[in-house]
């Protein structure tokens, strides 16, 4: 029961009701699930978090994409200032989460 999930289908604002990318799947999910998910959270976090490198910012509280560009940016600034090469790979997952 607790690996169900009751998902509904939500028309976003402005689109047209004819695509499928035109709607955001909602998933509902058990309550039961969510507070024992919570619990496990509230107690694994503090050891967990000391493994994780500084870098990652998902799913993490006080991190945000602002951190990634930034931390992108001084790296970006920092091969410039040592006269190296320095690449990026970005991956554009926008439609990865919008199938139901």
């Amino acid at each position: 029961m607790w690996r169900r999930a009751y998902v509904i289908a939500l028309l976003k604002p402005g689109k047209l009701d004819t695509s499928s990318k035109s709607y955001c799947p909602i998933s509902f999910l058990c309550t039961t699930f969510k507070l024992t998910e919570r619990l496990i959270l509230n107690r694994i976090y503090p050891i967990v978090e000391k493994f994780l490198p500084h870098e990652q910012a998902g799913f993490r509280s006080g991190r945000s994409t602002v951190d990634q560009v930034d931390c992108l940016t001084q790296n970006i600034e920092q091969g410039f200032d040592d006269k190296n090469v320095c690449g990026a790979i970005f991956l554009d997952l926008t439609a990865a989460y919008n199938t139901v």
